[in-house]
């Protein structure tokens, strides 16, 4: 996609008309008994403000790739009349800036105007800018610092209307709050003037129907597709492809108690695709989203489910949880850098029941019992190198670049008694202990490992332990 230009789509003065409109409305359909409320109230102001976004710079980092330009209209250069196009290998650099805060403020002009126009495109949390580089005498960097520089001043200047924007947002709410103040004097004035008892309402009995003999009446049909009022706890965003892995894990959520919007079940015969999807989108908590070689392959609806779970995270509301499936590091590093970073799931490594657990711990709901593993060969964990170990917890960490590391983590349960129990540490060895003292260990090694540089890559939580989950 080609860079955008940013700030240029919609004018500050006129968002913040539209958010007293929109706050108002919000205020409006507080029941009574919230409106007077000053919680509920600073909560809906809360709610409209633009929340501006802050780059993280110190985080930012460049992808380099392969290109071609047309050189054929440089100044620098010479060609014939009529040569037509002049391609030349090129470099691209993308530099990806990481943000905390609402990517829609990137579309809003400031009030303020300077000479310099910024471009780029934002992807979920990141801002892209990208940098063709034909001459090796071009200075990227000072480009790209004159890029970040210009973009920092317009938030700069957005983020100086906030206060203007908190005015204009607290009177509307003020006078919204005055006219449904009187209103809801009004309706007690007038049935305070009543001169007859005033009584609940009873609800009205419907005349019983006649029995009829030897007939069973049946009952009326419930369609199995929930109404658009409806929440779910998870949304399955997955390739098609994947079914028969997704299938248990969705079937294994809903025995545990969770609620799953998944295609199969959620979308009735005859609904529309996107407006069903759409609809679980917006009313799930979280999105778990199983990555494989088929969804890596960037699918028309997985790309747009993807996207909108990235959309609707916030700085302290993540949404995206990733399971990899059959993928590498790598792989999904290919397809997105900042996926790439979060800590995932694994097919391989996680079992349904692991999975389930950990989203009930989410959920703040207890989790479900799990089978034991000691003698089941199948718990057995095969790390890289063919060692094995059948633990109750345990997390794979790596090093990348030259020279890399990998080692693991493992928590087992001690013959010695019912509350006693070993760590393996990154070294091997082993130390016995409490649960209490186990897990301390556990944590302050995983803490110690990822501060060195090394990379969680699977991990598995304790089960009716979760002192030990990381």
């Amino acid at each position: 996609m080609p860079p955008q230009v940013l700030f240029s789509k919609y004018d500050v003065y006129n968002v913040i008309e539209s958010q007293k409109k929109r706050v108002k409305e919000a205020y409006l359909r507080l029941p009574d008994e919230e409106a007077m409320d000053e919680d509920a109230i600073r909560r809906i102001k809360a709610e409209y403000m633009l929340d501006v976004p802050v780059l993280k710079s110190d985080e930012m980092y460049c992808v380099e790739s392969k290109t071609k330009i047309d050189v054929s209209r440089n100044p620098n250069r010479v060609f014939f009349p009529g040569t037509g196009p002049v391609m030349e290998d090129a470099t691209e650099l993308t530099v990806h800036i990481p943000f905390e805060g609402d990517p829609g403020v990137f579309n809003i002009t400031p009030s303020a105007y300077n000479s310099r126009i910024a471009q780029g495109e934002v992807v979920g949390k990141e801002l892209l800018l990208r940098v063709v580089v034909s001459d090796g005498k071009y200075d990227v960097q000072g480009h790209i610092d004159r890029e970040v520089t210009q973009i920092n001043w317009a938030l700069t200047q957005l983020r100086e209307k906030n206060a203007y924007e908190s005015q204009e947002l607290e009177g509307a709410l003020r006078q919204a709050v005055a006219t449904r103040k009187r209103s809801i004097e009004s309706r007690g004035n007038v049935i305070g003037n009543l001169r007859i008892p005033l009584r609940s309402s009873v609800p009205s009995q419907t005349p019983a129907s006649p029995a009829v003999p030897h007939k069973t009446v049946p009952k009326p049909a419930v369609s199995a597709v929930p109404n658009k009022s409806h929440r779910w706890d998870v949304f399955i965003s997955h390739a098609s492809e994947d079914k028969p892995y997704v299938e248990p894990l969705a079937k294994a959520l809903e025995a545990g108690g969770v609620n799953v919007w998944y295609d199969r079940t959620s979308i009735g015969w005859g609904d529309d695709i996107r407006t069903s999807i759409d609809n679980g989108l917006l009313n799930c908590d979280y999105g778990v989203v199983v990555f494989s070689k088929a969804f890596l392959g960037k699918k028309k609806w997985t790309e747009y489910e993807v996207s909108a779970l990235f959309g609707l995270e916030t700085v302290d509301r993540k949404r995206i949880l990733p399971i990899w499936h059959e993928v590498t590091y790598e792989d999904v590093l290919k397809y997105s850098p900042a996926l790439a970073q979060r800590r995932a799931k694994s097919s391989a490594d996680d079992s349904n029941d692991d999975i389930v657990n950990s989203v009930l711990s989410m959920l703040g709901r207890p989790q479900i019992a799990t089978q034991p593993q000691a003698t089941s060969a199948s718990a057995a964990v095969v790390w890289p190198g063919g060692k094995k170990s059948v633990a109750i917890a345990y997390a794979l960490y790596e090093t990348t670049g030259p020279g890399a590391k990998s080692v693991a983590l493992y928590v087992r349960r001690s013959p010695k008694g019912q509350d006693r129990f070993t760590f393996e540490d990154a070294a091997g060895e082993e130390h016995e202990g409490t649960r209490k003292d186990i897990a301390i260990k556990y944590a302050l090694a995983d803490k110690t490992l990822t501060m060195s540089g090394y990379q969680r890559r699977n991990v598995s939580g304790g089960g009716e332990y979760p002192e030990f989950n990381l």
